[in-house]
């Protein structure tokens, strides 16, 4: 289903933010590296991005995760309560601003709507539902069911 949903994205003529959530084996991380490569954008694992924050130390890597083409993967979002609230922020701000400028971002994560409302709030969702009603998943918050594959 995840990489179903990740070719359909790919087709959308509207892309803004989507996001994988389900338990571990349905696909997500799978669906996020095929998204990534068939856009010609980028796969960040947890260690790529878990220590960003909005200081100006991180400048350089939130204006690049910005302005990467095609999508960019953030995996393991709130697979645990590590996340900092600057984190969580410059997160928010990359994947926001990149759907402000029509680029498509995939958040993958274990977390359900509501614990992902809750940590990030509205902005995020917001982005998320906007395209959601499209003939391809142009955006989303997309719930993955199915045993594991692992």
């Amino acid at each position: 289903e995840a990489v179903n949903v990740a070719a359909e994205h790919v087709k959308a003529e509207n892309q803004g933010v989507l996001i994988f959530s389900g338990h571990n084996g349905v696909g997500k991380s799978f669906a996020g590296a095929f998204l990534a490569w068939r856009s010609r954008g980028r796969y960040l694992r947890k260690s790529d991005w878990s220590s960003l924050t909005t200081w100006s130390k991180d400048y350089d890597d939130i204006i690049e995760y910005r302005d990467t083409g095609g999508t960019l993967v953030f995996d393991e979002v709130l697979q645990n309560s590590a996340e900092s609230p600057e984190t969580i922020k410059a997160l928010n701000m990359i994947a926001c601003e990149r759907h402000d400028l029509g680029r498509s971002t995939l958040l993958i994560t274990r977390a359900d709507d509501n614990e992902f409302y809750r940590v990030f709030g509205n902005d995020m969702l917001d982005r998320a539902r906007q395209h959601s009603k499209e003939r391809f998943h142009g955006s989303g918050f997309i719930s993955l069911k199915g045993r594991s594959r692992r």
